[in-house]
């Protein structure tokens, strides 16, 4: 078990969480940005698939049908609009800086930051997710029903 790791994780999100308790904006924009992440992250797959995955995407046993499109329409409309919601600010007017947002800021550095990392670095050298299992590995798993894996012994 990764002990350390899980408390070198812990020890992160304590330092993180500290400024939160003085202040309710620093609260709101660490809420505010795990949300907006969280909501992204579920809606990127599900819009590739609406779009550009749509002619070539094989439906498995479970599957919405007919409705796959319009729910997943309705899933990116709703991240939108999260994303929108947690953007602006908690209150009306915003004359100091204990209410105001800092959500946009800190989601906007973000994107800048990783954006111009991928095009300055990474690009140049991220080749995706390795494959540990090589092709001729996979001839002899078949899969059945359940969705669990069955080696074939002949």
């Amino acid at each position: 078990m990764p002990l350390r790791l899980v408390w070198l994780s812990v020890v992160v999100v304590i330092i993180l969480a500290l400024p939160s308790l003085g202040s309710s904006a620093t609260l709101s924009a660490i809420s505010g940005i795990s949300i907006i992440g969280f909501t992204t992250s579920y809606a990127i797959p599900i819009l590739l698939r609406i779009t550009v995955g749509a002619p070539n995407f094989v439906q498995r046993e479970f599957n919405l049908g007919r409705f796959s499109k319009p729910i997943g329409w309705v899933a990116c409309i709703w991240t939108a609009f999260i994303f929108c919601i947690f953007n602006i600010p908690q209150s009306w007017p915003v004359s100091d800086m204990e209410v105001f947002n800092f959500t946009p800021a800190a989601v906007g550095f973000l994107l800048l930051f990783t954006t111009s990392t991928w095009f300055l670095s990474a690009r140049h050298w991220f080749k995706g997710p390795v494959s540990e299992i090589a092709l001729q590995e996979l001839d002899g798993i078949v899969p059945v029903q359940g969705g669990e894996k069955e080696e074939v012994v002949e």
